[in-house]
């Protein structure tokens, strides 16, 4: 009995794995998940990559690393962060000479920057930065990060889907 090698390959228009002989490279065939004509020889270059023992695949840093999708939510949450820092709720409040309140507004400031206040014609005026909302804001998005952070850790990346969706265009 002879001792035949087979290579494996993908199909560069549906990405199907394929088995073939060794000897049958660079034979044009049809493959047998889309039926489109290909070389074997022609997509030799994306045979898979050589079997690595399961100890070296499973090494820690590399089960850690972050996906594309997770780099995508981490760059959308930390926008989201730096808005709300940016559009912070600030409460102005005018006295009039009399000590009694006058006007009471909400105006939107950086967090570090006291808003400049409408009233040139009070006795005083005070400004108070509105933690509750930011507090919240903050605590959502972090709640919100941490649950899509690791429903996306075993996805296919979603630039993969876009890719794969339109391929044939």
């Amino acid at each position: 009995m002879e001792n035949v090698q087979y290579l494996k390959t993908m199909c560069p228009a549906c990405d199907g794995s394929i088995e073939f002989p060794a000897d049958a490279l660079g034979q044009p065939v049809e493959c047998p998940h889309c039926h489109k004509a290909i070389v074997l020889g022609s997509v030799a270059a994306r045979a898979q990559p050589p079997k690595i023992p399961s100890v070296l695949r499973q090494q820690p840093a590399a089960l850690n690393q972050m996906n594309v999708n997770q780099k995508l939510l981490t760059g959308a949450a930390l926008l989201a962060f730096l808005v709300s820092v940016c559009n912070a709720s600030w409460e102005v409040i005018s006295f009039g000479y009399d000590g009694n309140i006058s006007n009471r507004i909400l105006m939107i400031s950086p967090i570090w920057q006291e808003p400049h206040s409408p009233y040139s014609g009070a006795a005083s005026v005070e400004c108070h930065l509105l933690w509750s909302p930011l507090l919240s804001v903050w605590i959502a998005i972090g709640v919100l990060y941490t649950g899509l952070f690791f429903l996306l850790k075993n996805t296919p990346s979603i630039l993969e889907w876009i890719r794969k969706k339109y391929r044939g265009l």
